[in-house]
């Protein structure tokens, strides 16, 4: 996969999580009947102030890295890819348990049955993901060209 297809997906799936950043600042204010409610959103494990702190946070760092893959500035590491590669990993696995916990054995527990939080967190899972299998191909195809 090129960069340039990497980069859009990167930008979509940034799109996907400020929307979601979006709608449960709205959701927080106004009563909609065309958003979840704010709980629908919101796990409740920590106070939604330092919530939203933190997802504009990782919104920054989202921009920034896909604006890096847009620019063709990303320079490989295979050290790199095989960090992101086993964060995303764990985080993504540890999200499947969340949902599958919460789905069949802690069906009246708001943090595991919450599964528009859990699809969101898919999100940022599948965006590390992508990022350090990109590192982490593009870093050995580096080094194959080198020795060959």
């Amino acid at each position: 996969m090129d960069l340039k297809k990497i980069s859009a997906i990167l930008w979509f799936l940034s799109a996907l999580f400020c929307l979601r950043v979006l709608a449960q600042l709205t959701a927080s204010v106004v009563d909609t009947t065309f958003l979840p409610a704010f709980e629908d959103w919101h796990s409740g494990t920590m106070p939604y102030g330092l919530l939203a702190f933190f997802q504009i946070v990782i919104l920054f760092f989202m921009a920034k890295t896909a604006l890096r893959f847009s620019r063709k500035q990303v320079r490989p590491s295979k050290r790199t890819g095989v960090f992101i590669l086993i964060i995303g990993s764990i985080y993504f696995f540890a999200m499947v348990l969340r949902m599958t916990l919460g789905l069949t054995l802690y069906t009246e527990s708001r943090w595991f049955s919450n599964y528009l939080s859990t699809a969101f967190h898919y999100v940022l899972a599948l965006y590390l993901l992508l990022v350090g299998w990109h590192h982490h191909k593009m870093a050995q195809h580096k080094l194959v060209n080198l020795s060959g």
